[in-house]
């Protein structure tokens, strides 16, 4: 019998290729109708040795070499029993049994001494000599020739992989950002835009918004502080979580800047800035190849909310602090907005 030692595996090493573990289970993998075959030589392969020997699922039934390390394939061609032993970096080792369209405790020896034998040959590796230069060498392991072929296939056993995309690409989103007061209870409302850089499914992106109306406080004596900020802030975010390309959830984390001007109807303005940290998590719906839609939850919690410091009042009958501190910005903010992006 005469059996084939294949090797794929690319580029071709300076050295011999690593051999199997002594130590490595084996598992029989047969294809459907062999399952009885397998068991009956899986109980002969236990007795002869010292490695647990058991019986799996079916192999691929394209690609039976796709197989973990220490695992043999099992496929009927006609008369004859294929079989493919997995070495460790994608070598492949081969033996054909013709058994005939019989069976019995013949075909069941048959096919445990091949077995026996494949592991062998894995376990020695492939023969000295012209390895690595050398394609093919026949050579004699357990009283049995063996041929071992190397094949160097294009992406290795498994054929070609997808290669990712690494190259950074820019994208545009806008939208509409809503918002609420946790100190004022005033609601917020306005545009959001943003132009981001992204590396697969890691962006970073600078955005703004603006509330279209302007918040009003009101002072002891009922005169409104008027306040509109404008928000910029940068960002990072991560999607790790794909559904078929279509869904992603993802978190995100910067560092925001707010600066506006602080007035009063009858008083010059006065500018307030403020920093701070804003964090979200989002859910996308990608629309087209570069379109998506994008619902995003976060808040941003600022070191030192804006306040507003008046003069003492000139009027005796109003009851009012010498300088009153009005509050026209909160240290938490809480909001969500709902863009468009433009994402190749």
């Amino acid at each position: 019998m005469v059996m084939a030692a294949s090797l794929f595996a690319a580029p071709v090493h300076a050295e011999a290729p690593p051999v199997l573990s002594a130590d490595e289970p084996l598992t029989l993998r047969p294809a459907p109708g062999l399952t009885r075959l397998a068991g009956a030589v899986a109980r002969t392969l236990s007795l002869r040795m010292a490695v647990p020997v058991t019986v799996g699922e079916p192999p691929p039934p394209d690609l039976p070499e796709a197989v973990p390390p220490g695992h043999v394939a099992m496929a009927r061609q006609d008369g004859t029993i294929e079989l493919v032993l997995a070495g460790p970096e994608s070598q492949v080792f081969y033996s054909d049994v013709p058994i005939g369209r019989g069976g019995g405790a013949a075909a069941v020896r048959a096919v445990a001494l091949a077995i026996e034998a494949l592991r062998d040959a894995a376990l020695d590796g492939p023969p000295e000599g012209e390895l690595p230069s050398s394609t093919r060498r026949t050579f004699e392991r357990g009283g049995q020739v063996v041929t071992w072929v190397y094949l160097e296939r294009e992406g290795g056993l498994f054929g070609l992989r997808p290669r990712r995309q690494l190259d950074a690409r820019p994208y545009f989103y806008t939208g509409a950002v809503f918002g609420f007061s946790t100190e004022r209870l005033d609601a917020l409302l306005g545009p959001r835009i943003g132009l981001g850089l992204c590396l697969g499914e890691v962006c970073l992106a600078a955005e703004g918004d603006v509330p279209i109306l302007t918040s009003q406080t009101a002072g002891c004596d009922g005169a409104a502080v008027e306040y509109r900020p404008v928000s910029l802030g940068l960002r990072l975010s991560w999607r790790p979580v794909n559904v078929d390309d279509t869904f992603f959830f993802g978190g995100s984390l910067g560092i925001t800047s707010r600066f506006g001007i602080l007035r009063l109807p009858s008083e010059a303005g006065r500018l307030a800035t403020d920093v701070g940290v804003r964090a979200g998590v989002e859910l996308a719906w990608r629309i087209s190849s570069f379109l998506e839609l994008a619902l995003d939850l976060g808040g941003d919690v600022y070191a030192s909310p804006a306040r507003f410091v008046r003069p003492p009042v000139l009027f005796p009958d109003i009851s009012c602090p010498p300088a009153e501190t009005v509050l026209v910005e909160d240290l938490v903010t809480l909001w969500g907005a709902l863009v468009i992006r433009v994402r190749p």
